[in-house]
């Protein structure tokens, strides 16, 4: 246990801005669905994103063939399995990221397929039907927008050695956008869906038992912060991006982003301008 929390501590220091999400998907997931939700979103997006991972590097379903280079933070930070020694491991901190890159996705697709209202002048309130908090169009949008942020995530963070990432792993076989293979998007893709279809598959039972989501009251700004949070989270990958000085791949990401921006701005703030409490 000791050796455990002193790991746990290590990444904790060395991937601060991971923690700094995870916190950020923490309070506006109880804002959004209460804590019982969010807990069980963190233990399954954990636990099917690890699973993905372990399995990729040993068969490569369903990233494609990559591997991780633990020996560049190996006694530094977390590494799972930690307890056993020549295992294949997966770095403690990437499929916790899984946790808030599913749920923010998750939101987004919501609001997207959810009607609101006005709250003033500047805010809104998402009002979600069953409809769209369970349904499969839900979960596949969910799924094209994790595989959305992956686009613009994954090409900085296999350029990790050039930025306090590190580098953590490589790709034998290099792919054709700017070296990451296709099938690590369509892998992306679908544990998205997998990770958002068990929580939604989670939800509706609770529901049916009588604890449907216990969000908290509407405040200023509660349906900003998922959408803030997304595109939080494209803008530090750009930001790293461009200061590491890969200009084109930050024009690229910047024109995966931006027409998630404007469709979103378009789509949900604007259509609940025409409507009233």
């Amino acid at each position: 246990m000791a050796e455990f929390l002193r790991l746990l501590w290590g990444t904790v220091m060395l991937r601060p801005y991971v923690f700094l999400f995870l916190g950020a998907f923490l309070l506006i997931a109880r804002t959004q669905m209460g804590w019982t939700r969010t807990f069980l979103w963190l233990a399954t997006g954990y636990t099917i994103a690890w699973a993905s991972e372990f399995s990729s590097i040993q068969n490569g379903f369903p990233y494609g063939r990559y591997e991780y280079l633990p020996a560049a933070t190996q006694g530094r930070e977390l590494w799972v399995p930690w307890w056993t020694e020549g295992w294949p491991a997966v770095p403690f901190f990437d499929s916790l990221s899984y946790v808030f890159l599913t749920y923010v996705s998750y939101q987004m697709a919501l609001q997207f397929r959810s009607p609101a209202v006005r709250r003033g002048r500047f805010d809104f309130e998402v009002r979600s039907t069953d409809a769209a908090r369970y349904g499969w169009r839900t979960t596949l949008l969910a799924a094209f927008l994790v595989m959305t942020l992956d686009v613009v995530i994954d090409p900085v963070a296999h350029l990790g050695k050039r930025w306090f990432l590190g580098r953590i792993y490589r790709y034998p076989a290099p792919g054709p956008y700017f070296d990451v293979p296709l099938s690590n998007f369509a892998g992306w893709f679908l544990v998205g869906a997998l990770v958002v279809a068990a929580n939604q598959a989670l939800g509706a039972g609770l529901a049916l038992l009588g604890r449907p989501p216990a969000p908290s009251r509407h405040f200023l700004g509660k349906d900003w912060f998922p959408p803030a949070l997304f595109f939080g989270i494209l803008a530090f990958n750009l930001g790293v991006t461009f200061a590491i000085g890969e200009r084109l791949l930050g024009i690229v990401g910047v024109f995966v982003s931006a027409p998630v921006l404007v469709l979103y701005l378009a789509t949900v703030p604007g259509r609940a301008a025409s409507m009233t409490n």
